[in-house]
């Protein structure tokens, strides 16, 4: 019972830390604040540094 309450804990928490891998990442500060730009929403704005990036990386 407990081996496999730890392997379900184990499993959710690489679900968990994957979906957080696949968020937009700013490229100056690395937070994932970072909302579509307002004037563009192709761009990202982020909510900490207001930097406005391309998900893709390119300013």
């Amino acid at each position: 019972m407990i081996n496999e309450g730890v392997v379900l804990l184990a499993g959710a928490a690489a679900v968990i830390a994957a979906l957080l891998a696949a968020l937009p990442r700013c490229p100056e500060c690395g937070c994932i604040r970072s909302v579509p730009d307002a004037a563009d929403p192709a761009l990202r704005h982020c909510r900490r540094c207001l930097t406005v990036y391309e998900p893709g990386g390119r300013r």
